[in-house]
């Protein structure tokens, strides 16, 4: 059998170019060859001879190319876990750590009001409210109107209602919102125990201004049937002077949470009260505690103790603002009046003594 020359008959590129060089359907078409040989061709040169025409489409651009494309993705993915760790680092910290850590407020005593003689005008009260935070509350639509729901038949409370607390302070969703306040003990030992499948509700232990009687160290027998005040009448008279405490509205909540006024925090609202709110309402502690994926409390990892506010002294004195209220009775009914003013100042320091 005569020797064949591999080149002149399986030559894929001499094939394609005789096929180029043709017009029409052939011009395009792709052109595949095959080599094959009995045992009277030489293996190395036909090996040699064949390779020279096995093309490839993966040339030294394309391999440079690629090779950018992942050093430059190896320089952005390290570029970005370094900015994450040492720039972001404490950041991202905070905030894992805020996943597991919650920071509870522990409410400071307000500061007692005293008259100039010592006698105690103001009391604070021990009293438990139900708070919520809505940051807690399930993530699932179904599991929190579980919660919810629960939550209105123990305070006894439309749902409706506590849906439009959670709206009205949707700004404050991490802060503790006041749902009902002033609840008996035994109330809030119910609540306590349910509150552990409850997440997000909890009890909050704090204090009431009660505003004291003023007329329990005086002699009212003579004036009792006169004008129907007895010992146990508080001195009217003294209210405008020392004003009461109210809870935030949200025009005071959004001006004063940026100093540390909590949705749940109560303020001044006119006289003495409101005058001296600053030294008045001292500074409230902090409970840092840990809380499981639920928002449950796990444990108390540190406690930080509340500062009472300061107490003030007026210079008003109870019994003479009490003798002065039972004077102005005593005339308006003597001349058939219904209102009037009436003021003692000290002409040698220009303190007032008494305001009815």
């Amino acid at each position: 059998m005569a020797e064949i020359d591999p080149s002149i008959i399986f030559s894929p590129v001499k094939k394609f170019r005789a096929y180029s060089s043709l017009k029409g359907k052939f011009k395009t078409d792709w052109v595949e060859g095959s080599l094959s040989a009995d045992h009277s061709v030489n293996s190395e040169e036909f090996i040699r001879r064949g390779a020279s025409h096995i093309g490839s489409s993966f040339y030294a651009n394309k391999s440079r190319y690629l090779l950018y494309f992942i050093f430059f993705s190896i320089a952005l993915i390290f570029f970005r876990l370094a900015y994450l760790q040492i720039f972001q680092g404490a950041k991202y910290r905070q905030l894992a750590e805020n996943n597991s850590e919650r920071i509870l407020p522990v409410p400071a005593e307000r500061g007692l009001i005293y008259d100039r003689q010592g006698k105690l005008l103001t009391k604070n009260i021990p009293n438990f409210s139900v708070v919520l935070v809505p940051l807690d509350l399930p993530r699932a639509r179904a599991e929190k109107e579980a919660v919810l729901n629960e939550l209105s038949v123990l305070v006894e409370m439309e749902k409706m209602k506590i849906d439009q607390l959670i709206q009205e302070y949707n700004r404050y969703r991490s802060d503790s919102i006041i749902v009902k306040e002033d609840i008996g003990y035994e109330t809030a030992l119910k609540i306590q125990i349910a509150a552990a499948d409850l997440p997000g509700v909890r009890i909050q232990q704090g204090s009431k201004r009660l505003y004291l009687n003023g007329r329990a160290d005086l002699d009212l027998d003579a004036y009792s049937d006169k004008y129907g005040v007895n010992s146990s009448t508080p001195i009217m008279a003294l209210s405008h002077i020392l004003g009461y405490v109210g809870k935030l509205d949200p025009d005071e909540l959004e001006k004063n949470y940026p100093l540390g006024y909590l949705p749940s925090d109560s303020i001044g609202k006119i006289g003495v009260e409101n005058r001296y709110e600053v030294i008045l309402r001292g500074k409230y502690g902090r409970r840092k505690i840990e809380v499981n994926a639920f928002g449950r409390e796990q444990s108390v990892l540190a406690e930080y103790a509340p500062e009472s506010g300061a107490h003030i002294e007026l210079a008003i004195d109870a019994a003479m603002q009490d003798r002065l209220e039972r004077i102005m009775l005593e005339y308006f009914q003597k001349f058939g009046k219904s209102r009037g003013s009436g003021i003692v100042m000290d002409p040698n320091t220009g303190k007032i003594l008494a305001m009815v």
